[in-house]
């Protein structure tokens, strides 16, 4: 095996005052595996993953030794190499590889220590979210893949399947729910041209109806013939600008109107722009109280000011 690392131009210096070397900056060092224990050619292999040929040492105070095919051992990065220590023999290389294989020995041990302590936490907030009646996904199952050689993975594995299968239940009933929603609001709308259309046929007024038979929509027409032949004392906020906010107590006219037209008593901040300001109990308006009967139409606000 053929151990390389590069020399800074101190460190060649250095090398060439103490012992007459004229190394050149690219250092490479025969070392017999044959010597090494099985220890530490086990250890090799670890590291590498193969057999390499070449193994580029980075060794602080020296230059790192750019080889694509070369694999790179980390010295301690706490020591510091002079000129008289520098690995330049065989034995050297032999000692310095016995020091790096207990180091990384610790380094992996440490990392496993931590995995466990990891995958522990990472199972109890698996099991946390499958006692909430909605858990929320962000446990992606590629994250299992760190924990694969610990103890308990299989636990953790098991505890993620279910929480799948839970995400996969939720997401199919939120579905099922917003077709469902989908569907009765489709039929909503359609009962409510079925009522328009009805109402127009039995009570409209012949010019509205005859727009709307040659196929105009007239809503706007629609809704305020039809408001004001149910409800002539009230307001339709047809363009929803109306504003108004909560009635702590409402007056006993004002309840007993709520309470016979299915509305609810409100203080009126604003009347809609529809209101016909030139009448004497528009103009100038001041808050007051209202009765608002809510989804007139299945759309609309009507408004009953109580001055």
């Amino acid at each position: 095996m053929k151990v390389r690392f590069g020399l800074t131009e101190q460190l060649r210096q250095d090398v060439f005052v103490q012992t007459g070397q004229q190394l050149p900056s690219q250092t490479t060092i025969d070392v017999p595996t044959t010597e090494f224990t099985p220890d530490e050619r086990r250890f090799l292999l670890r590291f590498q993953g193969h057999a390499a040929e070449e193994v580029t040492l980075k060794i602080p105070g020296t230059l790192y030794v750019s080889n694509i095919q070369a694999s790179v051992l980390f010295a301690n990065n706490d020591q510091i190499w002079e000129s008289s220590s520098l690995p330049l023999a065989s034995d050297d290389i032999h000692q310095l590889l016995t020091g790096y294989s207990a180091a990384y020995v610790e380094r992996v041990q440490d990392n496993d220590r931590f995995r466990q302590e990891a995958l522990k936490q990472y199972i109890q907030k698996l099991e946390a979210q499958l006692a909430d009646p909605e858990p929320i996904r962000g446990y992606p199952q590629s994250a299992l893949k760190y924990y694969k050689d610990c103890e308990g993975y299989d636990r953790a594995e098991a505890l993620f399947l279910q929480l799948e299968a839970r995400y996969k239940a939720q997401e199919e009933e939120k579905e099922q729910q917003a077709r469902e929603k989908s569907r009765q609001e489709k039929e909503r709308k359609e009962q409510i041209e079925r009522d328009k259309t009805e109402w127009i046929g039995q009570y409209a007024s012949a010019s509205l109806r005859k727009k709307f038979e040659a196929g105009y929509n007239c809503q706007r027409d629609y809704a305020f013939e039809r408001a004001h032949a149910e409800h002539p004392e009230y307001l339709l906020d047809y363009n929803d600008d109306a504003s108004y906010k909560d009635r702590s107590c409402p007056s006993d006219a004002a309840f007993a109107e709520a309470e016979r037209v299915g509305g609810e008593v409100v203080y009126l901040t604003k009347l809609p722009s529809t209101a016909p300001e030139w009448q004497d109990e528009y103009y100038d308006f001041d808050e007051c109280e209202a009765v608002v009967i809510h989804e007139y139409l299945g759309k609309y606000d009507l408004i009953r000011a109580f001055f």
